[in-house]
């Protein structure tokens, strides 16, 4: 059967575009704000092990016994970390076969489909942003006192996007009865999340032994807890499961249901609309789109208020002064490190107008009747104008917009993560290796494994230069890079990490820097 482009036009300017306002209204706001340090995300994404400061408790809470000099405070400014990229944002595959003038008939639909759902067509693939801003952070260690304490405040945005193959299907090659004789499931979610994160940390030692804590090597054990308080200023959480029949050149059955989690203003004016069909006895004359007026005009505003925690160890040996004793490495202390972590615990609720928006219909739709005279008479002869209204007044208006809400609190979850670290220093040099696993889907985490590897050298004991690798997680292997500037009492790093190619995997663009001053 030839692809319909008024069946194609059915599915991606009604329900799909229906999708579009909620997941625009959510994402438009997430220009905003995961907890990463760039020395760590220069050196593959590590840091469990050896990062230190106010940054720390986000990482390992142990870690601010690390801070280099008792009896300082250390302020951290203009620390700013963004990363962005998923297998859905696949540009080698969108590059072969969309940027060459090419047609795309059904073998290279399907060639191109393949490439970029590996998965099949019940495995979905997703792109999502994570951006951290810390406002504020100090850190102490208390002089002659085996503690340390924190306290940082960090505009933190997530957003999470998704969806199968028969959406992409359905895009670029219509409604064809080839593809969706038999139901074919088109799954959609997005989430987006910005909330203030207000952590305190305190860390103190639980161990040490000079003549031997472990393998008869000096060693001192830290332990570090970092409560914090979460106040959720703006989120929107969409899915969208339905099933797509196309049965002969005629019939079009779309089973649909979806779901939105949303708060403030933006609930409001959906339920506002929603009332208004309801006066106008469901008419569908009221247009969505006058009644999202301000959706975000409150996206800072508090919206909910919960509670997360952080939890970690640190293991530090001192290694003989002989250990890897070599002209290149220089002078310096030998000390291996080991971390572990468990970071991220909580959710944070919104409860502020919060509201949660359903429906689930189904649409039986025989194809678009042309009728000349109506055409003529109604829309001064404009075939396109007669579609939009079809399609998205009649067809989408009292077809997909006709929903029913309810108010009620929702959570979004915090990216828990597991991370297990390793660091050895060696004079000017050092090496780092990480294992990281997230225990659950939200941001950018992922429950596969994630391992990041990365070294550092020093020149001249003030310029720090850093690279570093990691495979795993949601992304293909990422390549990191990047330098620092050390004095006595100001620190300034820098990173960015990248994908080589986006074939397997997808893409990934890692941007982040911090000023670090000590008083």
């Amino acid at each position: 059967m030839k692809p319909s482009v008024f069946r194609t036009f059915l599915l991606f300017r009604t329900h799909i575009l229906t999708a579009g306002i909620f997941l625009c209204c959510g994402i438009g706001a997430m220009a905003q704000t995961v907890h990463t340090h760039p020395q760590g995300a220069a050196m593959g994404k590590t840091g469990t092990a050896y990062l230190s400061g106010s940054k720390s408790p986000g990482i390992n809470p142990a870690n601010l016994m690390l801070l280099d000099h008792s009896g300082s405070l250390y302020v951290d400014l203009l620390d700013i970390s963004v990363g962005t990229g998923g297998d859905l944002m696949n540009f080698s595959v969108y590059n072969q076969y969309l940027t060459q003038g090419r047609v795309i008939n059904r073998e290279i639909q399907n060639q191109m489909l393949d490439a970029w759902f590996p998965r099949g067509r019940t495995g979905k693939v997703y792109a999502g942003l994570q951006v951290d801003a810390m406002t504020m952070g100090l850190a102490l260690r208390l002089p002659n006192h085996d503690h340390a304490f924190s306290l940082s405040h960090t505009m933190r945005g997530l957003v999470r996007m998704g969806l199968n193959r028969p959406v992409l299907e359905a895009g670029f090659g219509g409604l064809d009865n080839e593809l969706f004789g038999t139901p074919s499931r088109l799954s959609i979610q997005a989430e987006t999340l910005l909330f203030h994160d207000i952590t305190a940390g305190y860390a103190l030692t639980i161990a040490e032994n000079r003549d031997g804590l472990l393998f008869g090597l000096p060693g001192r054990l830290d332990a570090g807890i970092a409560p914090k308080l979460l106040i959720g200023t703006h989120s929107m959480k969409f899915r969208s499961d339905s099933f797509l029949t196309v049965s002969g050149d005629s019939l079009v059955t779309h089973d649909f249901n979806y779901r939105v989690n949303a708060s403030g203003n933006l609930a409001n004016e959906l339920i506002a609309y929603e009332q208004a069909r309801a006066e106008n006895g469901n008419n569908p004359n009221p247009s969505l789109s006058d009644y999202l007026d301000d959706p975000l005009g409150d996206a800072l505003s508090p919206a909910g208020t919960g509670f997360g925690l952080s939890l970690g160890l640190n293991l530090m040996l001192e290694l003989p002064d002989e250990f890897l004793d070599h002209p290149f490495l220089g002078d310096g202390r030998r000390i291996l490190r080991a971390g572990l972590s468990l970071t991220d615990v909580g959710r944070v609720p919104f409860s502020k107008d919060a509201a949660t928006i359903r429906h689930d219909n189904i649409l039986d739709w025989q194809g678009l009747r042309l009728d000349n005279d109506w055409i003529d008479n109604e829309f001064e002869g404009n075939l396109d104008d007669y579609i939009d209204f079809v399609l998205q007044d009649s067809l989408g208006s009292q077809v997909y917009l006709g929903y029913g809400s309810q108010r009620n609190t929702y959570h979004m979850p915090l990216p828990t993560q597991l991370i297990l670290g390793t660091y050895l220093e060696a004079g000017r040099a050092s090496a780092a290796l990480d294992f990281n696993k997230g225990l659950n889907n939200a941001g950018l985490n992922s429950r596969k494994l994630m391992v990041g590897a990365g070294v550092e050298y020093k020149i001249g004991g003030w310029l720090p230069v850093r690279a570093g690798m990691s495979v795993g997680g949601k992304f293909g292997t990422r390549l990191s890079s990047g330098i620092g500037i050390y004095t006595s009492r100001f620190r300034f790093n820098t990173a960015f990490s990248g994908v080589t190619s986006s074939r397997n995997n997808g893409a990934w663009l890692g941007v982040s820097f911090n000023t670090t001053v000590r008083l």
